[in-house]
C-alpha cells in the first residue's frame, strides 16, 4: 500500500522513468534552460535542487554520487565547479519554474525551467571550445598546392 506517498511519476517503471529523468537533468545542464510539461517539471526541480546541494559540499562522495546519477563527466564538472560557486550562499531554490501555457498537440501545461541567477558557461561550451581550438589550427595550416600539371585534359 502507498499510503501518503506523493511521489510524482513520470513514466512508466522504474527504469524507464530514472532514464527519463536522468535525460532531462542532462538537457537542462546543457542548455541552461528546458521547456516541458508541468509534471515533469516539478519532479526536475528537486532532482536539480538535490543535485546542486550535493555539488555544493564538494567532497570525494558527493562527485561520485554525481557521477553514478549522471554518468557525465563534463556535466558533473560543470555542476561543481560553476553552479556550485553560484549558489554557495543560497539554502536552496536554485531553478525556477514558470508556466508557459498549453500545448496546442496534447493540450498539456507546459513549463521552462531555469536557474534563478544567470549561470554564464554551460557544458555545451567546453565541448564547442576544443572544436574552436581544432577548426583554428586547421585554418593556420597551409594549402597544399597542385603541382603545374592540371588533372582536367583539355578538349579541343
Amino acid at each position: 500500500m502507498q499510503h501518503r506517498v506523493n511521489k510524482i511519476k513520470i513514466a512508466k517503471g522504474r527504469d524507464h522513468n530514472r532514464a527519463v529523468v536522468r535525460k532531462l537533468v542532462l538537457n537542462f545542464l546543457k542548455n541552461g534552460k528546458i521547456d516541458t510539461t508541468l509534471r515533469k517539471a516539478k519532479v526536475l526541480k528537486s532532482v536539480i535542487d538535490s543535485y546542486v546541494s550535493k555539488a555544493k559540499k564538494n567532497t570525494n562522495a558527493s562527485y561520485n554520487l554525481l557521477l553514478s546519477k549522471l554518468a557525465d563527466k563534463q556535466a558533473v564538472k560543470f555542476l561543481v565547479e560553476r553552479v556550485a560557486v553560484k549558489f554557495k550562499d543560497r539554502v536552496g531554490g536554485y531553478v525556477t519554474v514558470k508556466r508557459l501555457g498549453y500545448r496546442k498537440g496534447d493540450s498539456s501545461l507546459v513549463a521552462r525551467l531555469q536557474w534563478v541567477e544567470p549561470i554564464t558557461r554551460s557544458v555545451s561550451d567546453t565541448k564547442t571550445k576544443k572544436d574552436k581550438k581544432a577548426a583554428k589550427q586547421d585554418a593556420e595550416k597551409p594549402e597544399k598546392q597542385l603541382s603545374g600539371k592540371s588533372s582536367k585534359k583539355q578538349v579541343k
